[in-house]
C-alpha cells in the first residue's frame, strides 16, 4: 500500500481566491488520502510562487526539499 501522494497543480481562478475555496479542496483531498491509507502528501511549488507557498505554510506544510531546474523544459 502506497504511503505518500502527491497534490499537483491545485489552483483556484483568481476572482475566487480569499473565499476558502482552495482550503475547502485541500482539506477535501487530504480527507480522501487518509482514508486511503496516505500518510504524506506532497506539493511542489515553483520557488517564486510566494502566494502558493504561503496557502500551503498556513495549511499546515512545510518545506523539506528545494530540486532546482525542476520545472525547465
Amino acid at each position: 500500500m502506497e504511503e505518500s501522494a502527491n497534490l499537483d497543480l491545485l489552483a483556484v481562478k483568481i476572482e475566487f481566491r480569499r473565499q476558502g475555496i482552495g482550503r475547502s479542496i485541500v482539506a477535501w483531498l487530504e480527507e480522501v488520502a487518509h482514508n486511503a491509507g496516505i500518510i504524506y502528501l506532497y506539493v511542489q511549488v515553483r520557488k517564486m510562487n510566494t502566494g502558493a507557498i504561503r496557502f500551503y505554510t498556513q495549511s499546515g506544510y512545510q518545506s523539506i526539499d528545494e530540486q532546482r531546474g525542476y520545472y525547465r523544459g
